[in-house]
């Protein structure tokens, strides 16, 4: 045999033999979006610390799960008391504090906001990777697909907005929207020209008369301004209650794990409306 060819199968035979690269054991969250994906695809044992948030069910839909594990506000001493060998946070979140860390020599990964169903699928993918835990990532990207899957088309739907606190709508390039088609819903943000999650007025609301209100709560606790707007004498008189579904914050305040349930949660709500 060639002494060329010898040598490349010697190198080939190595690289396969190579154990993969470890997987992290000392992971900190500094994103809720992130934490979620953690509590799903990692062993808990590699959670060194999630956000302070995450315990708070009207956020995280996974309050319950993460009983038991340190939380913190996601500062730089806090972090670098727990010595971890891998640091996830959101794009958008902590920017101070990543910088610092990588500063310091630790890895950081930002893991992006997933706003459609295929970063969901790329997002949970990506992290199961990481993490070493691969069949995990797919077995949650399977369930999302079943339930999305189950849906029905939306072309002749009902329209609907998804309606918050200080008139807060999700815009027609949200998650939100994607998860409403899959119940038969038409986003009513498309007709207000809203594309991304943003402000709208009451009396827009009221002029465009969708069809039917997703409201984090039906019953919302009269806290403040903000909150009075959802029961505001014109919106009951343009969408009145038995016109509204509930839909939980915890499932939609971003894209992770809790998709599929957020899917599932709308498409058996709008059939039994």
């Amino acid at each position: 045999m060639p002494r060329r060819l010898t040598m490349l199968l010697a190198a080939v035979m190595m690289l396969a033999a190579a154990p993969a690269a470890a997987a992290p054991q000392r992971v900190v969250s500094l994103n809720l979006c992130v934490d979620q994906y953690l509590l799903a695809l990692a062993d808990r044992a590699q959670i060194a610390a999630l956000t302070n948030f995450v315990g708070d069910p009207t956020m995280s839909a996974a309050a319950a799960q993460a009983e038991g594990i340190p939380q913190i506000r996601g500062a730089a001493e806090e972090v670098i008391r727990l010595q971890p060998d891998l640091v996830l946070g959101g794009t958008f979140t902590r920017r101070e504090t990543r910088s610092l860390l990588r500063r310091m020599g630790y890895r950081v990964v930002d893991v992006a906001s997933a706003e459609t169903f295929e970063a969901v699928r790329r997002t949970t993918r990506e992290l199961a990777a990481l993490l070493g835990h691969p069949e995990r990532g797919e077995r949650l990207v399977a369930e999302l697909d079943r339930e999305i899957a189950a849906g029905v088309p939306a072309e002749s739907g009902a329209t609907a907005l998804y309606y918050q606190r200080r008139g807060f709508a999700n815009g027609a390039s949200s998650l939100v929207s994607e998860i409403m088609a899959t119940a038969g819903l038409r986003n009513a943000a498309a007709a207000m020209g809203l594309q991304r999650t943003g402000r709208v007025d009451l009396e827009a609301v009221v002029m465009t008369r969708p069809d039917i209100l997703l409201v984090d709560s039906l019953t919302p606790r009269l806290e403040d301004q903000g909150t009075y707007m959802l029961r505001h004498p014109a919106l009951a008189a343009a969408v009145p209650p038995e016109r509204r579904i509930a839909m939980p914050q915890a499932l939609v305040i971003c894209g992770g794990p809790m998709t599929a349930t957020a899917v599932a949660t709308l498409r058996h709500a709008v059939a039994a409306h």
